[in-house]
């Protein structure tokens, strides 16, 4: 099953560099269809999207809590549906080297791509930066790659988790919500296609792989300490 899934995020990331690299208009292109007649985006000064935008920290901590207090719970004793300690470090671990020091410290800070709505395409007064040039007028929190989706496509991490029967419809829905929050961060001009599908990658490929460093191929956690519970 790992080597499985290891193999289509390989694909899938090979495919991802090849079609950007050879058409980095694609952006542009995508872009230019989640604008109206005006010129604007199509959820640009929505409130209702702001709101959604803005909540995203709030329920990435509450993912993370019920994981920690799982872990509490098993400690006393009241194990919830066989989470614990490992399970929790997991699914933080997840989120945080991700979405949060990958994708937001390293990427977002240095990347150099200017958002669709501060290029000159759309209005803005930044030259526009294909995937992968990194030369960019951007200094600050920019948009290679997309900081939310990324978060959410993080939730394969708890999907990755579920008993065998529920576990490809987790992952599937943890794929659709990632798609989601990737078109509404597209539509409100906040970030480009590539910037959603490389986050989507990027959280897949660190899902995966603390998942190998933790748990064996049954899903136990590798070390003795976490067999206990």
């Amino acid at each position: 099953m790992r080597r499985r899934s290891a193999l289509v995020l390989v694909l899938a990331m090979a495919a991802a560099v090849g079609i950007f690299l050879f058409f980095p208009e694609l952006d542009l292109a995508v872009g230019r269809s989640m604008t109206v007649a005006d010129g604007r985006f199509l959820l640009a000064g929505s409130k209702l999207f702001t709101l959604l935008h803005l909540a995203t920290p709030y329920w990435v901590t509450l993912t993370i809590g019920f994981f920690v207090a799982a872990a509490i719970a098993q400690l006393i004793g009241r194990p919830i549906a066989g989470l614990g300690l490992w399970q929790a470090l997991y699914v933080a671990a997840v989120f945080a080297i991700g979405p949060g020091l990958i994708a937001n410290g390293l990427l977002k800070e240095h990347s150099g791509r200017p958002r669709p709505e501060d290029v000159l395409q759309f209005q803005g007064s930044y030259v526009y930066a294909a995937p992968f040039a990194f030369d960019g007028a951007c200094e600050h929190n920019c948009s290679f790659v997309a900081g939310e989706p990324a978060a959410a496509f993080a939730l394969l991490a708890p999907a990755l988790l579920l008993v065998p029967r529920w576990r490809r419809a987790g992952i599937g829905g943890a794929l659709v919500f990632g798609v989601l929050v990737g078109l509404m961060r597209m539509g409100q001009g906040a970030h480009f296609l590539s910037d959603v599908v490389f986050a989507g990658i990027l959280s897949a490929a660190t899902a995966l792989a603390i998942h190998w460093l933790i748990f064996d191929a049954k899903g136990d956690p590798r070390w003795r300490a976490g067999r206990h519970g």
